[in-house]
């Protein structure tokens, strides 16, 4: 999606304006964290 590529480019171009380091990988466990709690996130049923 174009969109998020924009995103993504952009992101990283603030990044390099603010002198920030660039992020560190991800280990597979942090992956796997993210993973469940994306899938936790999504799958949760929302109450109003």
């Amino acid at each position: 999606m174009a969109y998020e590529r924009i995103y993504e480019e952009e992101r990283e171009k603030i990044r390099q304006e603010r002198g920030e380091p660039e992020p560190e990988p991800l280990t597979p466990e942090q992956e796997a964290e993210q993973a469940a709690w994306i899938e936790e996130m999504t799958t949760q049923e929302v109450t109003v």
